[in-house]
């Protein structure tokens, strides 16, 4: 069946707003044939959230790369936190002049033990902050220029 729209012919107008970042919004709207079959008007709604989706993830990326600088200064200030600790649990025991075995106290092991949780958190924070950009770059890449979807079952 031929969806071309013709003089007079009866048409489903579809029309699809989305914001895609900051102060930013995107409006699509098509006319298809009434007579159109729904694979037709699916794949048409298919390509069109696919260019909303490649377009979000455009800003998002921006986004994405300053949390994930403000995220690596954090983790190195805290790793750098995790040294301070050890020098001063480090000195602690050169000062105080006991011998033998000089355990850290209490104290000293409760804030190794939260700066070390928290550095995993961050890290793991990081490597999720990476994989996002990666699929946002990917889906980016998928669209082509000119405007047709590669390795999508959309094309």
């Amino acid at each position: 069946m031929s969806q071309e729209i013709k003089d007079n012919t009866p048409v489903i107008r579809m029309s699809i707003q989305a914001g895609i970042g900051e102060a930013r919004a995107l409006t699509f709207e098509t006319y298809l044939p009434a007579t159109a079959e729904a694979p037709f008007i699916c794949a048409t709604l298919d390509k069109l959230n696919f260019c909303i989706d490649r377009s979000k993830a455009v800003y998002e990326i921006e986004s994405l790369e300053v949390q994930y600088e403000q995220e690596t200064r954090l983790l190195n200030a805290m790793r750098d936190n995790l040294v301070l600790i050890d020098d001063n649990i480090a000195k602690r025991k050169a000062t105080n002049g006991k011998r033998g075995e000089n355990p850290p106290t209490a104290q000293e092991q409760r804030e190794r033990t939260t700066c070390e949780i928290q550095i995993r958190e961050r890290t793991d924070r990081l490597k999720k902050i990476r994989e996002d950009i990666t699929n946002k770059t990917a889906l980016i890449d998928r669209g082509g220029i000119n405007g047709t979807v590669n390795g999508s079952a959309n094309s």
